[in-house]
């Protein structure tokens, strides 16, 4: 058995631009905001009839430091043929062969930075999504893009059903939109509460129902994909939720939340079961193993925990990144652990020692998730 990578690289800063400027109002407020956690970096005040240039000169008088670090994220996730999938703030996505490190194929289309770079179940297709407002789905064997989606705004997460017939993106704006693959035709548009923007997307195992997460209001929802109804909806709260998954058999629900914590929910009452404590920071990512038995978390205080999801009890930490933990997942067999950080590195830990097998090095900005794919 062996495992492969995809990446993705995208701007780090999104900003949030209010759709109207009251007529009297003097000032455009813009603020902007980590592509990532939805954490405020600041806040810039225009004159409606100030210039492109003008917002430049301010960007660089307020944003100097900001703007001199490396503006990008990564996203680290494994696919089959031992190739790796890089989309790139330069507009593109590339494959590259994970053993010799040579880029094979760039896919070109986009006319913004790629944020989300996902392969199909079978990993046939690689679909992205970009802050060009598009969702763009290629062929892995050509390289051709077989299909662009217009969303309209920045498009922040995505999703394969388990049968890969339909592909859930979740945008800027606040709205989910459900898509048929192969026709590419949209089957359902479903607006989020508050119109927070859709920082996660998950399916149930059957594929009948699609998960969201919104910030900034908290909002976990389960949605029908055949009507589009709301289904049921988990302890909205004031903290940004940054990851919503299903438990195998979709019994529980764990969030993450930038507020220190994860929270398990069972699906059928709506109560939160079990509060995991122990990071000290935001929790990016939370995951359960495919027996159920564990959840693996990652955080900004630059570790990931291994928790028994009986007891909520850590049972495991891994230690040895240099920066935010960005994102941790489970091997298909629940044997290995990856985890990826804003210090450039992705890392491979045996889940029963804690030892760090390999460290993958290279990158020159924060790798952001990381997913494993058994060929």
């Amino acid at each position: 058995m062996f495992w492969n990578v995809l990446t993705w690289r995208s701007c780090a800063l999104l900003a949030d631009v209010p759709p109207k400027v009251q007529q009297a109002s003097p000032k455009l407020e813009i603020i902007f905001r980590r592509a990532l956690s939805g954490a405020e970096l600041g806040k810039v005040e225009l004159k409606p009839t100030d210039l492109v240039e003008q917002l430049r000169r301010i960007l660089l008088e307020q944003f100097t430091e900001l703007l001199q670090e490396p503006a990008v994220m990564t996203q680290l996730q494994l696919v089959h043929d031992e190739r790796l999938l890089h989309g790139s703030a330069d507009w593109t996505a590339k494959l590259w062969d994970f053993e010799s490190g040579e880029c094979f194929m760039t896919l070109l289309g986009h006319a913004g930075a790629v944020f989300v770079a996902k392969p199909s179940p079978d990993s046939t297709l690689v679909a992205t999504a970009s802050q060009d407002g598009t969702v763009k789905i290629w062929c892995v064997a050509t390289g051709d893009c077989i299909l662009t989606a217009d969303h309209g705004c920045a498009v922040l997460s995505l999703a394969f059903s388990p049968d890969g017939r339909l592909l859930a993106t979740g945008a800027e704006d606040g709205i989910l939109q459900i898509w048929e693959v192969v026709s590419g035709e949209c089957i359902l548009v479903l607006p989020m509460h508050e119109f927070a923007p859709v920082r996660s997307i998950d399916f149930t195992p059957d594929g009948a129902s699609v998960l969201t997460a919104c910030g900034d209001g908290g909002a976990v929802h389960v949605w029908s994909v055949a009507t589009g109804k709301c289904e049921s909806a988990f302890g909205e709260q004031e903290e940004v939720v940054l990851s919503a998954r299903f438990a195998p058999g979709a019994q529980s629900i764990v969030t993450s939340c930038s507020d220190d914590t994860a929270q398990v929910w069972d699906t059928a009452t709506g109560f939160c079961t079990r509060q995991l404590e122990g990071h000290d920071g935001a929790v990016y990512t939370a995951s359960f193993s495919a027996s159920g038995r564990y959840i693996l978390t990652s955080s900004s205080d630059g570790t990931a925990k291994l928790w028994r999801s009986k007891s909520g009890d850590c049972a495991r930490t891994f230690h040895g990144h240099s920066a935010d933990v960005l994102a941790a997942t489970f091997s298909s067999d629940s044997r290995l652990v990856g985890t990826c950080s804003a210090d450039h590195t992705a890392r491979i830990w045996a889940l029963r020692s804690g030892y760090c097998l390999c460290m993958l090095e290279g990158h020159c900005a924060a790798v952001h998730s990381i997913e494993f794919a058994s060929s």
